[in-house]
């Protein structure tokens, strides 16, 4: 499948995020918002944007509004109003705002939830009495990320760590943190070198979730899995977790979906993209995200041609959602994610190629191959391996990959130079990879999806 990537509309939306460009400009685009919600979303994150225009642009939708609430041009006034914001990313934002005054960020302490006191902890405009009672806080997640906070006190600092009951890597932080003091930082390196903090990792990051967070005997990649079957966990802390409700969980209430369809991360939004069924208005918004891999999942996963007329589609979507005791097979309110048989595949990493019968392969610009398939296991991962032929290959993932060592790919795109070969893990099985190559100016793409594989 190859496509063309529109230019004009990314040409627009550069012109009202440039901070250089003229107020007349800016003006003129702001004009147009109301027809485009890309050119709103950049106008919103425009640092030089004329406070004025932020105002106008406040009761667009929720990304917008998130946009305005991290821009540090945002005034105070409308930062407190966006605080109070019924999409939580919202209010993420305006926690991570290094922008905001101490009057605001007292409040977000005050009224938010976990996941906005994981941003407020690491803003670095934090004030050091509120930087000392986030330390405190009832969630390890936020203490741990205040424990790297610059702001904090020796004495606060010294009063986390007394007992050594915390988790390795806080720990860690309170040690590395230039407040410490030296003497007590000692002593926490040394306990944690002896194993004091037992089979933990000490390099966990709760904000970018890199490393392990709990015991290391137990795979990272299954603790994430157990966390995200719980109740509410679409509201838990960790990015990760949330990006992986979807496939742990099973089919979700509407509600909960769309506290996926509009997290902050752009990972957790695609694992809602690339869902089969969906409401039609989450699928149209999510058409229109921000994240073009999200986007493209969402008009990927849509209806196809074979599925039958739009009108009808629409129609069979508002009656499910009228008439929810009726017998239908799948109601538009809840999200299906269906699981792939498992095959003869090894898993990445131990050296097995994938076999033919278990197996799709695309060709790709150049004589390069992309072939996907399911390994054994449960839920069935997929393996993606990647040939370049004569040109160097852009190979670029939506949603959780892992290396072929098995270690997280952290950026979401990778290359792959004339004449290698790459192999990638998707755990979640549903996530797309795209793989692009330029040549002589022209620019082309193919995509596959994991539910294509098995």
């Amino acid at each position: 499948m190859f496509r063309w990537r529109p230019a004009g509309s990314a040409r627009v939306a550069a012109m009202a995020a440039d901070p250089a460009a003229p107020w007349i400009v800016l003006w003129l685009l702001g004009a147009l918002c109301p027809a485009s919600r890309s050119l709103a979303r950049a106008l919103a994150g425009n640092a030089r944007l004329p406070r004025l225009l932020l105002w106008w642009l406040a009761p667009r939708r929720w990304d917008v509004r998130a946009a305005i609430a991290a821009n540090p041009r945002c005034p105070q006034l409308l930062l407190r109003l966006l605080s109070w914001s019924a999409d939580w990313a919202v209010g993420a934002a305006v926690a991570g705002n290094p922008a905001a005054s101490r009057r605001t960020l007292n409040l977000m302490a005050r009224t938010s939830t976990v996941r906005e006191r994981l941003y407020l902890a690491a803003n670095p405009s934090v004030p050091p009495g509120l930087a000392d009672r986030l330390l405190g806080d009832t969630d390890p997640f936020v203490r741990g990320a205040a424990a790297a906070h610059q702001a904090v006190t020796a004495v606060a600092l010294s009063r986390l760590a007394e007992g050594m009951t915390e988790p390795a890597w806080i720990l860690k932080r309170i040690a590395a943190n230039p407040s410490c003091p030296a003497e007590l930082a000692d002593q926490l390196l040394t306990w944690i070198a002896l194993g004091g903090a037992g089979k933990a990792d000490p390099m966990f990051d709760p904000v970018e979730c890199t490393g392990h967070p709990a015991d290391t005997s137990v795979p990272a990649f299954s603790w994430y899995r157990d966390q995200a079957s719980r109740d509410h966990a679409e509201q838990h802390p960790l990015w990760r977790v949330r990006a992986e409700v979807l496939s742990a969980a099973g089919p979700l209430p509407a509600s909960r979906a769309w506290v996926l369809a509009r997290d902050p991360r752009p990972e957790v939004r695609r694992t809602v993209a690339r869902a089969g069924r969906l409401p039609l208005d989450m699928r149209m918004e999510l058409r229109r995200d921000g994240d073009p891999a999200a986007a493209r999942l969402a008009g990927a996963a849509a209806p196809k041609a074979d599925d039958g007329p739009p009108s009808r589609w629409i129609l069979i979507s508002v009656v499910r959602r009228l008439a929810p005791l009726a017998l239908i097979a799948a109601p538009a309110s809840f999200i299906f994610i269906s699981n792939q048989g498992a095959s003869s595949l090894g898993p990445a990493g131990t050296g097995s190629q994938p076999g033919a019968a278990a197996s799709v392969t695309r060709q790709l610009p150049g004589g390069g191959t992309l072939t996907c398939a399911t390994s054994a296991g449960d839920p069935p991962p997929v393996v993606v391996q990647v040939s370049a032929g004569s040109r160097r290959l852009t190979v670029q993932f939506a949603g959780i990959v892992y290396t072929g060592s098995g270690q997280l790919l952290l950026q979401p795109d990778t290359t792959v130079p004339p004449g290698q070969t790459a192999r990638f893990q998707l755990p979640d099985g549903g996530s797309e990879v795209t793989v692009m190559s330029s040549a002589q100016g022209s620019f082309t793409e193919v995509a596959i999806t994991g539910e294509e594989c098995g």
